[in-house]
């Protein structure tokens, strides 16, 4: 029975993709002076399963009606767990800089692809791009996004904190030849 348990957690744990959060633009310089953070959704771009419609996965299952206030309510949680110089919040007077979470696709899981923009409110500059997979979803969650949101909120607030404490963040690698390849950052399991 022992090894009956260890072999099923060995299994459960190789299935597991972790989440996958890489700079792909930018730099994080300004992240020095930042206080305060605010996010939204961009679906405008999405697709589902790479060539269905967006409004279709959204209306496959019942969903309410402010799920995206409610999943970016994950992802300040889940942030703000991370990194305590920064505050994610929604947006007021004083927030300056906003992740913008632009959806590019979901899997029949919910699991996600984006790009998150970090932008300088005022002036409109996009300060820096990464690239995000998350590896955990559902697609018939009442708050759409509520388990990938997590995950971004806490692969970026580390991503944040790594930055400010050492000046670094691991980037997109280019391969020779065809393609790109990037080492994983700031995992979840």
């Amino acid at each position: 029975m022992k090894k009956l348990f260890i072999i099923m957690a060995l299994m459960a744990s190789l299935s597991a993709r972790a989440a996958d959060l890489r700079l792909s633009s930018g730099n994080l310089y300004w992240l020095k002076d930042m206080k305060l953070l605010t996010a939204e959704f961009d679906c405008s771009k999405a697709t589902w399963n790479n060539n269905r419609d967006w409004e279709e996965y959204v209306a496959r299952a019942r969903r309410v009606d402010d799920w995206e206030r409610r999943s970016m309510e994950y992802f300040y949680e889940w942030f703000n767990d991370e990194i305590a110089t920064v505050t994610a919040r929604t947006a007021n007077d004083k927030v300056r800089y906003k992740a913008v979470v632009q959806i590019t696709n979901v899997d029949n899981g919910g699991r996600i692809t984006a790009n998150i923009l970090l932008v300088d409110i005022p002036s409109g500059e996009i300060m820096a791009t990464f690239l995000f997979r998350s590896s955990d979803g559902d697609f018939d969650d009442h708050i759409t996004m509520r388990d990938p949101m997590k995950q971004l909120g806490e692969c970026l607030g580390k991503a944040f904190k790594k930055y400010l404490q050492t000046g670094k963040v691991k980037r997109e690698k280019k391969k020779k030849g065809n393609g790109s390849s990037a080492d994983d950052i700031y995992s979840r399991q």
